[in-house]
């Protein structure tokens, strides 16, 4: 069901080599971008943390806080993430942790007294500070992190999880703006998530907005989406089929799939009080198994949609 996927379980204390041998594993066995780290650890290296957090970044890999045990079956179980494991975690380009397993946080120290401690704290201090912005994590962590001393752990609940970034899971990051090409207005949707970009856009043409142009990544099922006779536009929960005479048949450029319909005025005025859109390419309107997108959060759109009609017309 994810292609080429695989899921790493790495477990133990954290040390200055570990992102090597991270990347020899990755590049040995060609692990492809978008597989899942799971991380089972007490933490170690401040800065072996922070170097394994940069190059599960830039090996393009989502982490989650569990591991794998081995007994009759090879099963998942919840595990914990504290210290320089903790800020290797928030390398993952989307991260989750569920509701068993934990994610603990302390003030970082030194093994040994040293002369300029104080000095090499505040030095540390920023680069830890800096890597937070990096990955797109609340700089606020850092004073949770403050907050618990050199021998205590400050667990962080789900919601200082959700408040402060350390979980990303992209389905709720939509980005709408209105934009134009050629003297077309349109607004669009923009959405990074696990699966790939999706893209949903509204377009103003002949004097009304009726163009809609879908974008997403099939995930390598493209030819799976041209044998696929229905189309539906979800709207909240209502599903809107899309009939053939009113859309062109799906597009592959750069591997993503460029999809568009026209709606009547009908349809138009749903979006306008919807909370979410999505699109499905089914072999049947019952069929469970669907190709697409869906649950994109259209509310924080809806003003600019309102505008792109008024200009329209």
């Amino acid at each position: 069901m994810v292609g080429t996927r695989w899921t790493i379980s790495a477990s133990g204390v954290i040390d200055l080599e570990a992102a090597d041998r991270l990347e020899s594993l990755v590049n040995r066995y060609g692990i492809p971008r978008r597989s899942s780290l799971y991380l089972h650890s007490p933490g170690g290296s401040l800065l072996g943390g922070l170097l394994l957090g940069r190059k599960i970044r830039e090996l393009g890999l989502f982490t989650h806080v569990g591991q794998y045990v081995q007994s009759e079956v090879r099963s998942l179980v919840p595990g914990y993430c504290y210290s320089a494991a903790a800020l290797a975690f928030l390398g993952g380009t989307f991260r989750w942790i569920d509701k068993k397993s934990s994610y603990g946080v302390h003030r970082f120290s030194f093994t040994e007294d040293l002369p300029d401690a104080s000095d090499r704290a505040q030095v540390l201090s920023a680069v830890v500070v800096q890597y937070l912005r990096d990955m797109d994590v609340d700089p606020g962590l850092f004073n949770k992190m403050t907050i618990a001393g050199r021998e205590s752990m400050l667990v962080l609940d789900q919601e200082d999880l959700a408040k402060y970034r350390v979980t990303h899971t992209g389905y709720e990051d939509t980005k709408w703006t209105l934009e134009s090409i050629r003297g077309y207005l349109y607004l669009k949707g923009e959405r990074v998530t696990p699966r790939g970009m999706n893209k949903f856009i509204i377009a103003c043409q002949g004097g009304s907005v009726t163009h809609v142009m879908v974008l997403f990544d099939p995930e390598g099922r493209s030819d799976e989406i041209r044998s696929m006779q229905v189309l539906i536009l979800n709207i909240d929960e209502e599903r809107v089929i899309i009939q053939i005479s009113d859309r062109r048949t799906p597009k592959m450029e750069n591997g993503i799939v460029n999809c568009d319909f026209t709606i009547d005025d009908a349809t138009l005025r749903k979006m306008m009080n919807a909370r979410s859109v999505g699109v499905c390419f089914q072999y049947t309107v019952d069929s469970p198994f669907f190709l697409g997108f869906d649950r994109m959060d259209i509310s924080s759109g809806i003003d600019k949609l309102k505008a792109l009609i008024n200009n329209c017309r």
